[in-house]
């Protein structure tokens, strides 16, 4: 009697979970297997895209290996460009301003109507004239807003002198955009002014307004005298502040906000500083101080790290195209709902819809910004001089880009559980959770 002994074999949890006929013949070489894939298989080689059909542990290893780099590389991409996007001048440049706009001039000791009045005519315009921070220079006149509500009637009339009316708190619907005087051609800031928004048409999210709720892009502006190589106060200055103060009564009772742009320019460090320092009025009484600095880097084709950074990005972008390309062959092949049921699939495709948003973004910065029109700029003729918008969008980016490091990173972990040698990594982490 002639026995058949069945050899037993043992696969691993690549062979098991990913594919649904491990080989069955160890001697089948790896050229065979390849031979067999289609264009797009070839192209995008991955363990999704070439099920386990007499594919030899080979294959199985090479397919794994290609991914690996692959994924390495578009890694080491993002993270070169993630950090160049910062650097030690954007925190020095931004701390000195700080200093001077903020610690220097006492603008969080501001707690009423008569201290912000106080505030602009002397320690703001000193900071501006006097004494600006080195190899800095102002490249838009600073701007002042205002914006304003309507009166109403009180709500509990007998508390209330005859004839009184009551302020609410900041809302579109509620502002006010009557001029300030009775006239024609009136100076800018008596009449209220559109100006453009950074998100359907508002600009600014303060602390005195409930949540999720922002001012809009308008208001009563003045544009204070470009600095000059004197460092002295322009009596223009002093004599337009005063005017808003005594003649226009800027800060009457319905006046909710006072914005204050500023932006300058360091030619050194080819960085652009965008200030804006506002005092809220809420309805409640008071004045809430709030200040907020960003620092835009303009490329140059003349910095080794500027070009470099463009290189990157531009090979990050072929990346990201291929794996696009990568992710719609896979959806071919295990179609659209096996696709989004594996959690590493739609976390993939996710991270790409994220780097997609930061790619656009980079592109329109540099359609943007051009030093030359910035400076050239006339803020009373065109008013979408200042950055403030942009910085808005900058800010999103910067989160997008976070959480495109971080589940990039985190995707990483997935090469380390398709083998059980490779696994351990995995689980020593876990045990170490618990």
């Amino acid at each position: 009697m002639v026995r058949f002994k069945i050899k037993k074999t043992t696969y691993t949890s690549l062979e098991k979970n990913n594919y649904n006929d491990p080989a069955d013949s160890d001697n089948e070489d790896s050229s065979t297997n390849t031979s067999q894939l289609t264009w797009g298989q070839k192209i995008f080689r991955t363990k999704w895209t070439c099920p386990g059909t007499n594919r030899t542990n080979d294959f199985i290893f090479r397919t794994w290996l290609s991914e690996v780099v692959k994924y390495c590389f578009f890694l080491a991409l993002l993270t070169i460009c993630t950090f160049s996007y910062t650097n030690s001048d954007s925190f020095y440049l931004t701390s000195a301003m700080k200093s001077l706009y903020l610690d220097d001039t006492g603008f969080h000791d501001v707690h009423t109507e008569s201290e912000i009045w106080e505030w602009l005519e002397g320690p703001f315009l000193k900071a501006v004239y006097q004494h600006p921070v080195e190899y800095n220079v102002m490249s838009t006149p600073p701007r002042i807003r205002m914006q304003r509500v309507n009166p109403r009637d009180c709500n509990m009339p007998d508390l209330v002198e005859d004839g009184e009316l009551c302020y609410d708190e900041y809302h579109k619907s509620r502002e006010n955009k009557d001029n300030l005087i009775v006239g024609s051609d009136l100076p800018q800031p008596a009449r209220y002014t559109e100006i453009p928004g950074a998100i359907a048409g508002f600009d600014y999210w303060g602390q005195a307004l409930p949540y999720l709720r922002m001012y809009w892009a308008g208001g009563y502006l003045l544009h204070l005298p470009a600095p000059s190589d004197n460092f002295e106060v322009p009596s223009k200055a002093i004599d337009e502040i005063r005017y808003l103060k005594n003649e226009l009564d800027w800060l009457s009772r319905g006046a909710r906000i006072v914005l204050i742009d500023c932006q300058l320019y360091n030619k050194n460090v080819n960085l652009y500083t965008i200030i804006r320092m506002s005092f809220e009025l809420p309805a409640s009484g008071g004045v809430i101080t709030l200040a907020k600095f960003s620092t835009i880097h303009v490329y140059s084709n003349t910095s080794t790290l500027d070009i470099t950074t463009v290189i990157c990005e531009i090979l990050w972008l072929i990346l990201i195209g291929y794996y696009f390309g990568e992710k719609i062959y896979e959806m071919k092949i295990l179609g659209l709902r096996g696709f989004f049921k594996h959690l590493a699939l739609r976390t993939q495709f996710f991270n790409l819809i994220f780097s997609m948003a930061v790619v656009i973004f980079k592109m329109v910065k540099y359609a943007i910004i051009n030093t030359d029109d910035i400076t050239n700029c006339d803020p009373s003729v065109q008013n979408d001089c200042y950055l403030a918008n942009f910085v808005f969008w900058q800010n999103q980016f910067n989160y997008f880009l976070a959480i495109v490091t971080f589940l990039s990173w985190i995707e990483l972990n997935k090469f380390f559980t398709d083998f059980e040698s490779t696994a351990v990594f995995t689980k020593t982490l876990r045990r170490c959770g618990t």
